[in-house]
């Protein structure tokens, strides 16, 4: 199947799942379905996820369906043109097709499955005292994770990245990456562009914010003082029954006192706003950055140097294959990688770091005009040595795993869709952190970010149960490990590999913070803590 017709399928499953096709429609569908071995593979997954994401709906679902919900089936006029043979196969591969499982997309201020993710991390500390467990710097902290500081200074970074100053005593509920509930106490919150939404609810106020700093005293009695240091909120002030009232805008240098029997002025303003701007001198921990950087500038013959810091030096040159010489193109930062679907290449991979965690960034150009099957893998690697779990980082070409062209990652038997696309023939900066759950070492959490922003995903679980066994997968892939540039061998011969462009490819052994992914998008280096601090 052609990409028309691909999308066309798409369309008319879809209208399917709804009841909204028209007669002339179904024909079409009819058509589709009888004439290709490929259309019908491709409705019996699209209705395999209609049916999984029906049960999960249901699993949702609090309070009684206003109407009875039914499921698509196949249409009678279809399955009498198709035969009997389709409804047998269709049956036969939907029990054998283990179906994805769902969670619900994160978007910028909606709650994220509490436990499921972490979606902040202690970045720095002064003298703190904590209720409960004392976090290390650098701990990762779960949605729905209440932190209680009874003393001292704590700095934390969301994963969206506005970054929270907690000055004790204070209670803080962690509700997305992108929101939190501040129940008592102060802080002060730094929010870069990449981070305009993010959102602190209090019994008596809901601050959004449009890009800037402010600062909150919060009462156990429920009311609060906003101060807005730079640029601007909105403040929504809430009553004794918790409902919202007016909202206002609160610009620089303005302050403003919320409380559940109406708003005011601040008292002692001034004072107020010179202790929560106080300068502290946190403990960071960084830890050690070890890290591999293939900058496509040059190439001699066909082979692109690979530079490594914190590595045995050399070992890391990456090979073209076929060997082609000079496939290099004008890139974002000086020159790039150009891929026609049939190039690749492949390099040794950098040792894992003791935590497990990891960062894969770069710089990649799709043309508007890719098709759908030239989506293969951008970059893909697995280890040998640590058995680590095969990861592909491509753009996303099957409509039934979410939006088409947005960023698709692959790690073992699951995959994170995101909502942009990158189909566009623009630069695009990519980073996608890989954190291994403490709790749970077996679980990773992916945290993707598209031009310095965190991204919106959908997480599918896959039906592989040993991809070392599943048919088509590269024997070296298996035996050796390794990177692989622009094409997945996991996969198999494709018909078409990536096509696009790819600059400035970093494997960074530790978890980057949001602030430095966005220096290494403006700056193309890392930041130095001291870097960091300035900021």
């Amino acid at each position: 199947m052609n990409d028309p017709e691909i999308l066309e399928l798409n369309a008319l499953c879809n209208g399917l799942i709804e009841g909204s096709l028209s007669d002339e429609q179904k024909r079409r569908l009819d058509s589709l379905l009888s004439g290709s071995d490929e259309a019908r593979r491709f409705y019996v997954r699209a209705m395999a996820l209609s049916a999984s994401l029906f049960d999960y709906a249901a699993e949702m679902q609090a309070d009684a369906p206003s109407a009875p919900a039914t499921r698509a089936t196949l249409p009678f006029p279809i399955a009498r043109i198709v035969g009997p043979a389709l409804a047998l196969a269709a049956a036969v591969a939907l029990a054998l097709w283990i179906p994805p499982k769902f969670a619900p997309r994160t978007e910028p201020g909606s709650a994220e499955t509490v436990g499921e993710e972490t979606v902040a991390r202690l970045t720095a500390s002064k003298d703190c005292k904590w209720i409960g467990t004392t976090p290390l710097v650098g701990e990762w902290f779960n949605a729905g994770q209440k932190l209680q500081l009874t003393e001292g200074f704590a700095e934390i970074t969301f994963d969206c990245g506005a970054q929270v100053v907690l000055e004790g005593p204070a209670s803080l509920d962690l509700h997305s990456a992108w929101s939190a509930l501040f129940h008592h106490g102060a802080l002060t919150a730094k929010v870069p562009p990449e981070a305009i939404g993010f959102r602190i609810e209090n019994p008596a106020v809901q601050i959004v914010d449009l890009g800037t700093e402010f600062s909150m005293l919060a009462e156990k009695n429920g009311a609060a003082e906003v101060f807005v240091i730079e640029g601007s909120v909105e403040a929504s002030g809430r009553d004794a029954l918790n409902q919202p009232s007016k909202t206002i805008t609160l610009k620089e240098k303005q302050a403003r006192r919320f409380a559940l029997h109406g708003e005011g002025e601040v008292a002692d303003r001034d004072q107020k706003l010179a202790k929560l701007n106080r300068k502290v001198e946190f403990q960071r921990g960084l830890g050690k950055t070890e890290y591999t950087h293939w900058g496509f500038d040059e190439a001699s013959g066909a082979i692109a140097r690979g530079r490594s810091v914190g590595f045995a030096p050399g070992g890391f040159d990456a090979t073209f294959e076929p060997a082609l010489p000079q496939p290099l193109v004008a890139g974002r930062w000086g020159n790039a990688l150009s891929f026609d679907g049939a190039f690749s290449a492949r390099a040794a991979f950098p040792p894992k770091s003791p935590s497990g965690t990891r960062t894969a960034a770069f710089w990649c150009k799709i043309p508007a005009d890719a098709a759908l099957s030239e989506s293969d893998a951008i970059i893909s690697w697995y280890s040998a040595e640590t058995g680590e779990r095969p990861v592909s980082i491509a753009w996303n070409g099957d409509p039934t795993l979410g939006a088409l062209g947005a960023l698709k990652t692959s790690l073992g038997r699951g995959l994170k869709v995101g909502s942009t696309p990158l189909r566009d023939g623009q630069w695009h900066h990519v980073a996608v952190v890989f954190a291994p759950n403490p709790d749970a070492p077996a679980r990773t959490h992916l945290k993707t970010y598209l031009d310095g922003r965190l991204e919106a995903t959908s997480f599918v679980r896959g039906a592989v149960k040993n991809w070392k066994k599943a048919g088509g997968a590269d024997a070296r892939f298996v035996a050796e490990g390794g990177l692989w540039i622009g094409r997945n061998p996991f996969q198999g011969p494709q018909p078409n590999g990536f096509r696009g462009e790819l600059d400035e490819l970093y494997l960074i052994n530790r978890a980057l913070s949001p602030r430095e992914i966005q220096h290494l998008l403006r700056k193309n280096r890392l930041p130095s803590a001291e870097m960091l601090v300035a900021q």
